[in-house]
């Protein structure tokens, strides 16, 4: 269906300031309205402009030199350069906006920290694992806090993996004790944080991260991608199928 209307490829899926569905292609966005694809008014410009709708109803637009926010009639500009990435990509891989209404913009050598008219960079001094890695994801916890998946630039590393939490002004890492390539991550509906690997799942909750792999009926610790279902339910996808986490409980569909 939408091969048919959209030349460029789907990206991925967002939402507007009103929580509307909108399709996001290299090219634009679109909302899904009777069976049709309507463009939005806000449409990227190739290498120049694109947009991030965040939880708080803030349209997040992203120039070459410049981060503007807008909100309830107000805009407010963040002068910030950004690198080709983040106009040939969706530009969720490298942001997120937390509960607070700021938004994170991780680099590989820096996480910006936009809020209330100021820009704060974080880079080694604050987070030390930057000395040997690169940030991958970022989430924001139930109790405000957020949290970074930071793993190796390339597969020739192996330097062990870590997140990363900044809460209350502080950053504290986690040392995951081995290398991972973390793939896109979800977050359910208890706040918990799901990241999938090559050497199965790990889940946030709090402070406490749980593995969870073949030993807890994982049919593979191959794991790569996550849906959260209307129910709440996590459906897992590994190499060899798809299971379902539900009450604490690991299913194999026999899918």
């Amino acid at each position: 269906f939408v091969s048919h209307q959209i030349k460029e490829s789907l990206t991925a899926i967002v939402s507007d300031s009103e929580g509307n569905a909108i399709i996001e292609t290299l090219d634009g966005f679109y909302y899904l309205n009777d069976g049709k694809l309507i463009a939005t008014s806000d449409q990227k410009v190739r290498n120049i402009k694109t947009f991030f709708y965040g939880k708080s109803g803030a349209k997040w637009t992203f120039n070459p030199t410049t981060i503007s926010r807008e909100n309830n009639g107000q805009i407010i500009n963040y002068s910030l350069d950004l690198p080709t990435d983040y106009f040939t990509l969706p530009i969720n891989l490298f942001v997120q906006e937390d509960k607070q209404g700021a938004l994170w913009v991780k680099f590989k050598d820096k996480i910006c920290r936009l809020s209330d008219g100021i820009s704060a960079t974080f880079t080694k001094n604050e987070i030390p694992a930057f000395n040997e890695l690169i940030p991958r994801q970022i989430f924001d916890n139930a109790d405000g806090s957020v949290w970074f998946v930071f793993s190796n630039s390339s597969l020739s590393q192996k330097s062990n993996a870590q997140f990363v939490r900044y809460k209350d002004n502080r950053f504290t890492s986690y040392n995951l004790g081995e290398t991972i390539n973390g793939n896109p991550g979800i977050t359910d509906r208890e706040g918990n944080f799901w990241l999938a690997t090559q050497n199965g799942l790990r889940r946030v909750r709090q402070k406490l991260i749980t593995t969870l792999s073949v030993k807890d009926g994982l049919n593979s610790d191959e794991v790569y991608p996550l849906i959260q279902t209307a129910s709440g339910d996590i459906l897992i996808g590994s190499i060899k199928g798809i299971h379902r986490f539900a009450n604490g409980k690991i299913t194999n569909l026999g899918l």
